[in-house]
């Protein structure tokens, strides 16, 4: 078993709703530019998961597509998204592909910085089951990120001619991925509830039983912190930093949480700590949260769908 994650302070990120979109940390509302060598390629969206379509049709080449945000290089006027790279140096991504690695498109996230040097967080890795990176980069100290490239590349270049598919949930660039400390024996909780309703007739015997589908996932934590050792990063404060994603709640919706009990997208809905009264440096807490969708996970498979491997 590992300690539970979560991360905290956007510095970018896309949810996929739009081709075209205002992303956290840009100065305005932008297009994913296309440029392509030998690959032929469209971006769309369903409102929460980009696709990327390729069709290969020369065995041998190097086929790929890459799709930019903002894409300032080509002349449209756009502002780079100046995003410190020492600051936000955790880069968290979702994706899957059509075919496994060797047999169709693999995908790759690149980021530019602000000296033209580029640095891969993800390069040509393929799975046919959603997949999360969290990746750390290597080369932003002192650097600001101006541009986010996903890719779509024939890997290897031999594949059979064809069409392919690369699907990208979200790309996160964050300031961290905090791992909490000292949760208790059994403080991780999964709670999926059905919403039944059992409607009553007049005069008939037993009601009616209506399925009104199934709610979000709840995730309850509970855990001590002590008071004499600081892992918050941000001051020394206890259960600082679930007052600090709680407090940027308005302007950092959702945060990707890890666990061995559930993985993906979390809203936090209640944060609460106490101190205990004989005067221990231990302090009991606990942590409410509640799985984020923007559509509904009804494609997925279970264990996709709670990132349970």
């Amino acid at each position: 078993m590992t300690k539970p994650t979560i991360t905290g302070g956007w510095g970018f990120m896309t949810d996929a709703e739009a081709t075209t979109q205002k992303a956290y940390g840009a100065a305005s509302s932008y297009a994913w530019t296309e440029v392509e060598s030998g690959l032929t390629s469209a971006l769309t969206t369903n409102g929460d998961i980009f696709t990327i379509t390729g069709t290969t049709d020369d065995v041998g080449a190097d086929e790929w597509a890459s799709y930019a945000y903002p894409d300032v290089a080509h002349g449209l006027g756009e502002t780079n998204l100046g995003i410190s790279g020492t600051t936000y140096k955790k880069v968290v991504c979702r994706y899957k592909t059509s075919h496994a690695l060797n047999a169709g498109l693999a995908f790759s996230l690149e980021v530019v910085y602000s000296d033209a040097t580029t640095e891969f967080a993800i390069q040509d890795q393929a799975s046919t089951t959603w997949t999360t990176t969290i990746a750390t980069l290597a080369n932003s100290t002192g650097k600001n990120i101006d541009h986010v490239r996903i890719y779509a590349n024939d890997v290897p270049n031999t594949i059979a001619n064809g069409t392919y598919y690369v699907y990208v949930d979200f790309v996160l660039i964050c300031n961290a991925n905090y791992a909490i400390p000292r949760v208790t024996p059994g403080g991780i909780r999964r709670r999926s509830s059905v919403r039944w309703v059992d409607i009553p007739i007049p005069s008939r015997t037993t009601d009616i039983s209506q399925n009104l589908g199934q709610g979000n996932t709840e995730i309850e934590i509970t855990g001590e912190y002590d008071t004499n050792a600081s892992w918050y990063s941000l001051s020394t404060t206890p259960g600082e930093i679930f007052y600090w994603l709680t407090h940027e709640s308005d302007v950092n919706p959702w945060q990707w949480f890890t666990s061995n009990k559930y993985t993906g997208k979390v809203t936090i809905r209640d944060f609460d700590d106490g101190q205990l009264s004989d005067g221990t440096t231990l302090g009991p807490w606990r942590l409410l949260l509640k799985e984020f969708r923007l559509l509904s996970p009804a494609d997925e498979i279970s264990t996709e769908r709670y990132g349970l491997t």
